[in-house]
């Protein structure tokens, strides 16, 4: 595949983001993606956008494909921890939930120590 079309194609990306065209702009991107899956910088700006619509285990996953890609960028890492970070919090909400559960149901439960 010619570079031009690879470029074509984020290119729209970038222009379709900046009209507000999320889905569309990811589209493109992961068309110039596919194309090319060895560049840093495509897979990082899919999982940036991907992040931005609030697709997170898809975000995290193209992010490490980028930081596998492109070791010594900074960035890239930043990001990524930025992202698994906004992750945690949900994590933390599930275990708090659970110990809510289990402390209204604690009476039922029957501990045995031996």
């Amino acid at each position: 595949m010619k570079p031009d079309f690879v470029l074509a194609l984020f290119n729209l990306g970038n222009v379709q983001e900046a009209v507000g065209d999320l889905h569309g702009a990811v589209g493109s991107y992961s068309k110039a993606v596919a194309l090319n899956p060895d560049s840093a910088p495509n897979q990082a700006n899919l999982g940036r956008l991907l992040h931005r619509i609030n697709c997170l285990d898809d975000a995290v996953r193209v992010l490490r494909i980028a930081v596998d890609l492109a070791p010594d960028n900074m960035q890239f890492k930043a990001y990524l921890e930025r992202v698994i970070g906004e992750g945690a919090p949900d994590i933390l909400l599930l275990f708090v939930a659970n110990v809510i559960v289990l402390s209204l149901f604690a009476d039922q439960f029957h501990w045995r120590r031996d």
